[in-house]
Formats: structure tokens, sequence, C-alpha cells
């Protein structure tokens, strides 16, 4: 997410300013991001967000739902290092 769906102010290529839910920070969503989505999401096109992040899953999910943009699902860092574990695979 961060450096893709989210940018630093940087004079032009951000929308709203986003604030993420639990006081962790405030973000800048890359202009347009919303509006592709919403018309990939439009054309039948199941998204979800796969992020190196530890922020929760649940907690990305419903960000974006509050934003208005639906997400079929979130898979963060900790849930692909279960997986990875699980496969015996290590994580990359």
């Amino acid at each position: 997410m961060d450096g893709t769906l989210f940018v630093p102010e940087d004079g032009g290529t951000h929308s709203d300013e986003l604030t993420w839910p639990g006081g962790g920070g405030k973000y800048h969503l890359r202009r347009g991001t919303a509006e592709l989505i919403q018309t990939l999401i439009e054309r039948g096109w199941e998204l979800w967000i796969y992020t190196y992040s530890y922020r929760g899953h649940v907690k990305v999910l419903r960000w974006f739902q509050e934003k208005g943009i639906e997400i079929a699902g979130v898979i963060n860092q900790m849930l692909h290092e279960e997986e990875c574990r699980k496969i015996r695979l290590l994580p990359s």
C-alpha cells in the first residue's frame, strides 16, 4: 500500500488526506485510486490488497470500506508469513 496506493504529499499526485483508524497517522491516497478501483469492481474484478505491512487485515479492509471502496480481502505480512509456515516456504 505504502508508495503505491498511499503517497507522500508531493505537490499534486494525491487526493484528500486520509486518517488511519485508531490514530495510526495520516496518509494521502494516490489521485484516481478510488475511481480506478470502483471502475474495476464495476467491470467484475475482485480486488484484494496484498501488503507487506503489519497493519491488521480487518482494519485495512474496514478502512477501505469506510472510504466507499469495496475490497474483497486483505493479505498482510502476518497472514503471508503464517501461510508460508504452513507450506514450509520461507517468506520472501
